[in-house]
């Protein structure tokens, strides 16, 4: 019976796999960001406006973020949820979390940028993490706690997107729904939750006989 149950697991991960790797995408890939906020009355983490271009976002490339917010209070200690659904034949299908890249929760927002940066996560987190620290500073806002109310106003600042090792690379090109929850460590409170639609696509490379191939 044991080896029935671990057998029937293992078909249902690999199918799960399959799915993610192979399967098309439902619809046309969005052309704009589409976001919202699903934090509930008492949010201490507020978007007023977020855009992000080009839209599919390209990778390897350089995204550009647009973004104006603020919190409302001081945040000390913080998790951060992530949950990335990408399209499939099948309907959404939640991404996994490989390597510490995906749907994945973080369990100390306060550290989180330098444990990027120490552990270089699929060999790209490094790469991000000092993105995220340049993106904040220009901001005024410190990637460490606590970080007191603060503001972000930002107008098409560069993030340059990295190549995607081989164990990420089914990621690189699809549509996805991904969702953002911060809570309070002590309290489990949310602080913050918010929805995002997009869609990445692989750079285009011109091979042999300058055919295009991605």
């Amino acid at each position: 019976m044991t080896v029935a149950v671990s057998s029937l697991k293992f078909l249902i991960w690999a199918v799960a796999v399959l799915v993610l790797v192979s399967g098309k995408r439902q619809k046309r890939e969005y052309s704009v960001l589409s976001w919202n906020d699903c934090g509930g009355p008492d949010k201490v983490l507020h978007i007023e406006s977020l855009s992000i271009s080009p839209m599919p976002v390209i990778l390897p490339g350089v995204m550009r973020i647009t973004s104006s917010a603020h919190s409302s209070a001081t945040i000390s200690a913080a998790s951060l949820e992530l949950t990335i659904k990408r399209s499939t034949f099948l309907g959404y299908i939640t991404v996994p979390c490989i390597s510490n890249v995906g749907s994945c929760t973080y369990d100390d927002m306060c550290t989180l940028v330098d444990t990027m940066e120490r552990e270089n996560w699929a060999g790209i987190s490094r790469q991000v993490s000092n993105q995220i620290r340049g993106f904040l500073q220009s901001a005024g806002i410190s990637s460490t706690c606590p970080v007191p109310p603060s503001e972000i106003n930002v107008t098409e600042y560069p993030f340059q997107m990295p190549e995607l090792p081989s164990i990420l690379n089914f990621l690189a090109d699809g549509n996805y729904r991904v969702n953002f929850r911060i809570r309070d460590r002590s309290s489990h409170r949310v602080l913050g939750c918010f929805n995002v639609n997009m869609s990445l696509k692989k750079e285009e490379t011109r091979g042999w006989f300058f055919f295009r191939r991605r």
